[in-house]
């Protein structure tokens, strides 16, 4: 390789000595060409190895190497050239010329040094934030987990010690029935937990699902109301509902997804209120080019510092950590909120906060469609005003299963005398199945109207149970039950064979009615 490229460079700038001389080395330009290229390909032969590991990595050093070569290799001809050009006008003599080629090198190299170790600091810099960014979000994720142990391990200690007392203690029917209903408030609250964490993890991959739908606003604003009545009451609050405008009647939008939200950032301004506090509900309407139906959450809490109000909306955060430890919380309600009211055509914003008086948020969304849709006066017509108690509707009477023929396919004993006790009180027979393998064998060798089945089971899970069944052609409806809650385990559900894809925990309501359903159409 040296001598090829002294041949080669001997040709550049004109010194035909070098390779025309007895005492050096005799290469014709091709010769020259053809064994540096050679050299380059036996160094580059074994790419893992050695220096040429070395200078083709990513490292700080390998930059510098690879820059200082073009310098070193680039520099003499470059100025060797300039100066013979030079030196042939007659500018300046020999020994000038090899003052040229000495200076214009030692600058053009100390450059490229310059800039390479610019370039460096500079990329160390970046390291350096990009590694406080990720010390900083472990941080938070570290917090997030700690505050997430304490809201799941609260009310699920309520629930094991109730029910311990249920169990181990004489109780009266009111005992029992307190007792129960603490069971039932904190089983709830764990389950909205893990709704919201299930929905975070839908957000943080872009994939926050909403089904719009067109349905009644009066019915919809009842509901809110009343819910976020009983929220305000459990802390001893007032709750206030105010139509600033008309509405429209009809709006469509996703509806649970909305009440989700509502209810989230509600339940924000009752958690952080004082006692005999007051948060109120207002709804406005903006017919402009673009519709938006607005909710206004006003609350008479602690207030939010404006050095901490840009962290509100980060998911994991809250306003304050000392603010988790005494109201409690996760951290990803609000987040949760405006990524909704984002996916519902709206936003989720702070609009006025004052420490100590109380804070006030804004929901905006996309009512939809609303040419043809009537506006009606809330405010005038009293319609959900008027009564300090507003009241839930009712619930629609349990359904009856008699006569029905029921396989539940279930490899915990708990869940199955739980969902059989719920399936016996509506009247149903039920046969019970440990697992996939026995569930495949019950279900052809008797006569069943309907079949629950869990998916996560030894020896045969319900994924390939189902594929068995169906695979012989057994047309009984089947239901999956099971903890798989996400979207796409429901997707996946329908898709292989099953009917229905109900989660636990078990909702009786929602069970009974999906049986009853699949009964009167089977």
């Amino acid at each position: 390789l040296v001598a090829s490229f002294q041949g080669l460079i001997g040709y550049l700038i004109g010194l035909t000595y070098i390779f025309g001389s007895a005492f050096y080395t005799q290469m014709a330009i091709q010769t020259t060409v053809a064994f540096i290229l050679m050299s380059f390909a036996i160094l580059a032969s074994r790419p893992k190895r050695g220096f040429i590991e070395a200078f083709s990595s990513q490292s700080p050093s390998a930059l510098m190497a690879r820059r200082m070569l073009f310098a070193i290799i680039i520099a003499p001809l470059l100025f060797r050239g300039l100066a013979n050009l030079g030196e042939s006008y007659g500018f300046y003599d020999s020994d000038f010329t090899t003052l040229i080629q000495l200076v214009g090198s030692m600058v053009l190299m100390s450059a490229i040094l310059i800039s390479t170790m610019t370039t460096l600091h500079r990329s160390e810099k970046e390291r350096e934030k990009a590694r406080e960014r990720a010390e900083a979000a472990n941080l938070a994720k570290t917090n997030f987990l700690a505050n997430i142990s304490h809201e799941i391990r609260t009310p699920l200690g309520a629930v094991l010690g109730f029910s311990e007392l249920l169990a181990s203690e004489p109780n009266n029917d009111k005992q029992k029935g307190d007792l129960s209903a603490a069971i039932k408030r904190n089983g709830d609250q764990l389950l909205r937990l893990i709704d919201d964490l299930l929905d975070v993890s839908k957000f943080e991959t872009g994939a926050l699902p909403v089904s719009k739908l067109k349905f009644k606003l009066t019915e919809f604003l009842k509901d809110v109301a009343s819910l976020a009545r009983l929220k305000c009451e459990e802390k001893g609050i007032d709750f206030e509902m105010k139509y600033v405008t008309a509405l429209p009647e009809y709006i469509e939008t996703d509806c649970a997804r909305l009440r989700q939200l509502l209810l989230n950032v509600i339940g924000n301004g009752v958690k952080f209120n004082r006692p005999q506090g007051r948060v109120s509900l207002s709804v406005e309407f903006a017919p402009f080019t673009a519709p938006r139906l607005r909710f206004n959450i006003e609350d008479t809490g602690r207030g939010i510092p404006k050095e901490t109000a840009e962290r509100l909306f980060k998911p994991f955060t809250q306003e304050d950590e000392s603010m988790t430890r005494k109201f409690g919380g996760s951290g990803v309600g609000l987040a949760l909120g405006r990524r909704i009211a984002r996916a519902l055509g709206g936003d989720l914003m702070l609009v006025r906060s004052e420490v100590g008086r109380g804070s006030t948020f804004s929901v905006e969304i996309d009512p939809g469609p609303i040419e043809h849709i009537r506006l009606v006066d809330f405010a005038s017509a009293q319609t959900l005003q008027g009564s300090t108690e507003t009241r839930l509707p009712a619930s629609p009477a349990a359904p009856e299963l008699r006569n029905l023929h029921i396989l539940l396919v279930e490899d915990s004993a708990d869940n199955r005398a739980l969902v059989s006790r719920f399936l016996r009180s509506a009247g149903a027979e039920v046969d019970l199945a440990c697992d996939g393998l026995e569930g495949v064998d019950k279900a052809l060798h008797g006569k069943f109207d309907i079949v629950l089945m869990d998916l996560q089971m030894p020896n045969l899970d319900g994924y390939e149970a189902i594929k068995r069944l169906r695979g012989i052609g057994y047309k009984v409806p089947i239901i999956a039950l099971t903890a798989h809650a996400m979207r796409e385990d429901r997707e996946h559900c329908l898709e292989i064979g099953f009917n229905e894809h109900l989660t636990k925990p078990v909702n009786k309501r929602e069970l009974l009615h999906t049986v009853e359903s699949f009964a009167i159409h089977s």
